[in-house]
């Protein structure tokens, strides 16, 4: 079956389980597949993040990027305050950037972004040490210099 609503990987567990006949542990994310119809009445957020490669070869590339799916719009804030809105039924390739601060979907769509983004814990914005064992084995499979 072939399902016309925007998804997320984390469909994917629930609905293995649910194929298997197993019950999803409480607290689970994600929405079974094998129900539609309870795809159409979610939000699904994304988010992109810097990589300091790409970074430095493009400053484009020195962004995070966080993006919300609901009821048939995409909603894109860029950490360089680039937004984007785009009407996924008359636009699903995303060509025409219909965002205007002041217009109903757009408020509506930032409003409940910036409402999940707040449920999301920090992190910490610095790599995590690496001791000298783990930098030779990296270094002797190539992988640094």
């Amino acid at each position: 079956e072939v399902v016309d609503e925007p998804v997320s990987s984390v469909d994917i567990l629930p609905t293995v389980l649910e194929v298997l006949g197993e019950n999803p542990p409480a607290g689970l994310q994600g929405t079974s597949l094998l129900h539609p119809d309870a795809l159409k009445r979610r939000q699904i957020l994304m988010e992109g993040y810097q990589d300091n490669v790409f970074a430095e070869w493009d400053p484009r590339f020195a962004r995070d990027q966080h993006a919300l799916v609901s009821k048939g719009k995409k909603l894109i804030f860029s950490t360089l305050g680039k937004r984007e809105l785009y009407d996924l039924a008359s636009d699903p390739d995303e060509h025409q950037n219909v965002y205007h601060a002041g217009e109903p979907d757009s408020a509506a769509l930032t409003a409940a972004l910036e409402a999940l983004l707040k449920k999301i814990p920090a992190t910490q914005d610095r790599p995590a040490a690496l001791d000298a064992n783990t930098v030779q084995r990296l270094k002797s499979l190539g992988y640094v210099q």
